[in-house]
Order: structure tokens, then sequence, then C-alpha cells
């Protein structure tokens, strides 16, 4: 197996391990099962709701938010294009900023540089 085929097998099992809590939340929704959403979220989560310029910051104030939806609400996944749209399409991850991190530590005449981690989505041409 060459480096790139190793790479795009990590790659698919990073994109397994980061649907499935999306799969478990989306299910504990469905569910109504508001105890299980909260052990999914960070405790520094951040959920947004574009349409309405919703903003609620914290595990603890996204229980609030949840308990004052409706009981009835349904996912379902038509599709996930974020990586599809990315200019690299592929999404950055932590090792991607180690590895930056690691280069800026070691290289001893960088200075005064901004080093975009994010595969490309700083031009915002998705």
């Amino acid at each position: 197996m060459n480096d790139q085929q190793e790479k795009e097998q990590y790659s698919g099992v990073r994109d397994q391990e980061t649907r499935a809590p999306l799969d478990q939340h989306w299910a504990a929704s469905d569910a109504n099962d508001l105890e299980t959403e909260q052990r999914l979220y960070h405790e520094d989560a951040v959920l947004e709701y574009p349409q309405s310029g919703e903003r609620t910051r914290g595990r603890r104030n996204t229980k609030n938010l949840g308990s004052s939806q409706p009981t009835k609400k349904r996912f379902s996944v038509r599709r996930i294009i974020l990586k599809g749209l990315s200019p690299m399409g592929t999404i950055s991850d932590v090792d991607d900023i180690v590895d930056a991190i690691v280069y800026l530590t070691e290289a001893r005449h960088v200075t005064g540089e901004v080093l975009h981690v994010d595969a490309g989505a700083h031009t915002g041409k998705w």
C-alpha cells in the first residue's frame, strides 16, 4: 500500500469516527432522549442556527435549549457535503494542527506568519 492509499484509508476511518457521534445524536433526538444528546456534546460546545441567527454556547445551555424544542422532531440525513466542498477535498483534524505546531516550533527562521490549517477554507471558495 502506498502513502496515498494509506492516507485515503485513514481518512475513511476518520470519516466513520466523525459520523458515528452524529448518527448517535440524531437517533437520540428522534427518540427524544435529551440525556444521550447532552452526553455527546463537549462541555464548551456551540450550537448555531444560521436561519434564525441563534448561537448557544456550552453543554449546560444546549440542554436548556433542547428542553424547549418540540418533542416530535425527526432528522433525515440526505447527505453530508462539508468534506466535498472543501477546496482540498478534506477537513483538517487535530493531527494537522499538531503537525503545523511542530513545524513552527522547529522552523527557526519563520516569523510573523499566519499559517492556515483549514484545508483551504480560508479562501472562501466553498
